[in-house]
């Protein structure tokens, strides 16, 4: 086997959680089981950005661990430890910790005893992990598998995603390619399809934590216990969406699903709050959707991490009618953000409905936001961007980096989704010497910078903001090529 297919082949974390269904009606819940079924092969060994794969996976999951509900059951399976990739055992599997309650002193240290050592069995431990399920027919079974490979022991890990799915225990497969080449991208992807599951892509340690907390927030969110069957506050209106109850204060929020309509299971009183979290990274808009019901009291707000709000939505007497809150996530500005329902004065009612959302506002497709300064320029080769978005104050510049040849002339094009939208562009050396200036004419126009041109090849930068009259939020896009290049054209924006 060639080192190229050892080094994306050998590694894979298997993450089996137990999570309520989304279609239960019924507000108990049934038992959370989590096991992490952890590959110890070669590969891990390798570095990405954030240091060794398994030092980021020590690190990410054993937080991951502690976060996950207090009345869990944990356990750690793990294989490819014992025996090195050169005796290339593809039996080299141990179940390190069979489920139990979820102490961190008891769970984590079996994920802190990884080491980079043997085979890839992804199959094989997929049919290993449905046997630790064993009476727990009916619980509440997910299994995410985080892997920097594809399987390497010749077996077939859809087909046995697919069994794992259909055995009859509620066992849902979601995953997390860690580093993953476009050939182990699409086995993975099958995996979670054939399982009923979730694909994510993590390139290095920050985009593993954001995979992390989605696959967290997801499980934290079951309904509890305590929680009471959902009555209908009218018979002819009844309730929409599912009961949810939040925590008491910024410290203890319940992580709240994204895509999801959610009701309060209580009437929230004047003067307090439900509070949720949800984790959000740079070039995503958190969206929260409220609906009042026929008695028509609803608010919700928005904290960033620093718990200062930064948007509201609040609906009060104006039954059966909607609203939005919205917070935009800059550069650097990663964290957990927080949805609060309930104000100082009006009470908000159970029937009134919310909904948060993740939209991707990314910059030119690259899954994060255009920093605001040189330093912090997304560096994109020339071509068009139909997609780019700016907004206020989390996001008022954003800083484009191109790489030009010396001797050639290049041109730049902005222009904004809205119809009153006006674009300011100005275009830097590496020294900060000034290469041109441009804005849209009229509401609505091309902003562009022609005969863009140094002497000797190097980078420039593109800075694009809102003009002074403009609208200070929106999509734009973006073309940047030689000579003449073709408008871009956003879709438009009411």
């Amino acid at each position: 086997m060639s080192s190229k297919r050892r080094i994306h082949g050998f590694s894979t974390l298997l993450v089996l959680l137990c999570a309520v269904c989304v279609g239960i009606e019924s507000a108990d819940a049934a038992q959370t089981n989590v096991e992490l079924v952890i590959d110890d092969s070669g590969s891990m060994a390798q570095h990405v950005s954030g240091g060794r794969k398994i030092d980021v996976a020590k690190q990410v999951f054993s937080g991951f661990v502690q976060d996950l509900p207090a009345d869990a059951q944990i356990a750690v399976r793990t294989y490819g430890r014992n025996k090195s990739y050169t005796a290339r055992d593809c039996s080299d599997m141990e179940l390190l910790i069979p489920f139990g309650p979820n102490v961190a002193s008891r769970v984590v240290p079996g994920v802190e005893e990884l080491r980079p050592n043997g085979m890839t069995p992804i199959a094989a431990s997929l049919q290993e992990s449905v046997k630790d399920f064993s009476g727990k027919d009916g619980q509440n079974n997910i299994i995410v598998l985080l892997t920097d490979g594809e399987e390497d022991c010749n077996g077939d890990p859809c087909a046995a995603a697919k069994a794992a799915h259909d055995a009859g225990i509620k066992l849902q497969v979601n995953v997390i390619g860690f580093h993953v080449d476009s050939k182990a991208r699409t086995q993975l992807e099958c995996i979670a399809k054939a399982a009923g599951g979730k694909y994510y892509d993590a390139a290095d340690a920050r985009e593993l934590k954001v995979a992390a907390a989605d696959v967290k927030q997801q499980i934290a969110a079951a309904p509890t216990p305590t929680s009471t069957a959902t009555p209908y506050v009218k018979k002819e209106e009844g309730l929409y969406g599912d009961p949810i109850r939040g925590g008491d204060s910024f410290d203890k929020p319940v992580p709240v699903p994204t895509g999801k309509l959610f009701h309060l299971d209580h009437d929230q009183t004047g003067g307090h709050y439900d509070f949720f979290s949800v984790q959000a990274h740079s070039g995503q808009s958190i969206v929260v959707t409220v609906a009042s019901g026929p008695s028509a009291y609803i608010t919700v707000s928005i904290a960033g991490p620093k718990r200062d709000t930064i948007s509201t939505a609040a609906l009060v007497q104006k039954a059966r009618t909607n609203d939005k809150a919205q917070a935009d996530i800059g550069d650097q500005q990663d964290g957990t953000y927080y949805v609060l329902v309930g104000n100082n004065e009006w009470p908000s009612d159970m029937d009134g409905t919310f909904k948060v959302d993740l939209i991707d506002n990314s910059d030119a497709n690259s899954g994060r936001d255009a920093g605001s300064n040189e330093s912090r320029a997304l560096e994109i080769p020339p071509g068009v961007y139909p997609k780019n978005y700016m907004s206020g104050e989390a996001d008022p510049m954003d800083v484009f980096k191109f790489k030009v040849e010396g001797g050639k002339t290049y041109q730049f094009k902005a222009r904004p989704a809205r119809s009153d939208g006006i674009i300011d562009v100005t275009v830097v050396d590496d020294d900060g010497n000034d290469l041109g200036k441009g804005s849209s004419p009229n509401a609505g126009a091309v902003a562009k910078v022609d005969n863009i041109k140094l002497a000797k090849s190097g980078p420039i930068y593109v800075k694009v903001q809102w003009g002074e009259w403009s609208s200070k939020q929106g999509h734009y896009g973006i073309a940047f090529g030689e000579g003449e290049v073709e408008s871009p054209h956003p879709d438009p924006e009411q």
